[in-house]
């Protein structure tokens, strides 16, 4: 059903231990991206990831752009937060990429889904990504995947 309202059923790939992930490149607000969708163990959908991967000096205002969006259409975050390394860390990509910069902020919303904004860094590397996932479920799907074990 979701190859079906994405419009590109031809551009999933399948993926994870139990063939519960499918992802396709797109965008959102004008940036490129992975956008991957979760289901559980019993195919209902509980997740989806945008994974962002933009050239340096595009993350932090791509963050900004996209906080604010989700601000216009969600309200304020439960959770703000930049964390520096110290008073003087600047906001620059490297800083991003050597872990002394991070930015994240987080939602839930009445019908019970959360967000996750996210953009951090490791090993020269930068993470940028957005979650939305039905809290339920994902506690439903956890639950189940422990008894397996």
């Amino acid at each position: 059903e979701v190859e079906r309202k994405e419009g590109k059923p031809d551009m999933f790939e399948k993926y994870g231990i139990r063939n519960d992930y499918y992802s396709y490149e797109g965008s959102i607000a004008g940036y490129d991206c992975t956008i991957s969708f979760e289901f559980t163990y019993d195919d209902q959908l509980c997740g989806v990831g945008y994974f962002f991967d933009l050239s340096d000096d595009l993350y932090i205002n791509a963050y900004k752009r996209i906080k604010q969006m989700l601000v216009e259409k969600y309200g304020e975050p439960i959770s703000s937060a930049i964390d520096k390394a110290n008073d003087y860390t600047r906001e620059t990509a490297l800083n991003i990429k050597l872990g002394h910069l991070s930015y994240k902020s987080i939602w839930l919303t009445p019908d019970n889904v959360g967000l996750v904004l996210l953009l951090n860094g490791l090993d020269s590397k930068i993470s940028f990504n957005l979650v939305y996932y039905d809290v339920e479920l994902m506690r439903h799907d956890n639950n189940h995947t422990l008894n397996e074990l």
